[in-house]
């Protein structure tokens, strides 16, 4: 009770990696663990402003759909493959 003194342990801080297009080497700020980032396309504001343009020249039967099947043309969200928290997200605009 008396013997050993408590020692409390540093803060981790985590500080965002900056996030793009591929995977990334990064902390989660969740578990803490070093991970590799999984990513997900998901559809950002550039992939509905062309879906509107290509609908406002007449390239409505079916072309309007094509920004949301290309993945360069989608916001990305950065996953922790470990506990599946959403790390970072790389907006195209």
């Amino acid at each position: 009770m008396y013997g050993q003194p408590v020692v409390a342990s540093p803060p981790v801080i985590v500080v965002p990696a900056p996030c793009g297009d591929t995977p990334v080497r990064t902390t989660c700020p969740a578990c803490h663990q070093q991970i590799v980032t999984s990513t997900r396309p998901t559809p950002g504001l550039l992939t509905w402003l062309l879906f509107g343009g290509f609908i406002l020249f007449g390239c409505w039967l079916g072309c309007c759909l094509i920004p949301f099947c290309v993945d360069s043309l989608q916001d990305v969200n950065h996953f922790c493959p470990n506990c599946n928290h959403l790390v970072g997200r790389h907006k195209r605009l």
